[in-house]
């Protein structure tokens, strides 16, 4: 086999790998693609039933729901006392919307 032929058949597996590369990168941009649609559905389905399950209308009986719905009350608990911190900390006469002012420039 002459140098030539070599260097074609080398330049063909090197082709060969790229093109496997390219669509072995493009499957997996399509996985993570289906990936963040599922999870966006998931949670939609989370955001509409959560509500109901928070005010008692809607009640389930599995192990991990309950944990979370208890794991997201003491969250909230911890987020509103931050709040309340916060509120206790703006200077006298400052409200929400001259915060809102400030910000908008």
């Amino acid at each position: 086999m002459s140098w030539f032929d070599k260097l074609k058949e080398t330049a063909s597996g090197a082709s060969d790998t790229a093109k496997r590369q390219a669509r072995r990168a493009r499957l997996e941009i399509a996985a993570n693609r289906i990936e963040r649609r599922i999870r966006a559905r998931k949670t939609a389905i989370g955001t509409a039933v959560f509500p109901e399950l928070e005010s008692g209308d809607l009640s389930v009986d599995i192990p991990d729901v309950a944990i979370a719905m208890t794991a997201i009350a003491a969250l909230q608990a911890e987020l509103d006392a931050n709040r309340a911190d916060l509120e206790g900390l703006k200077p006298d006469g400052e409200d929400d919307e001259t915060t809102e002012e400030a910000d908008d420039g």
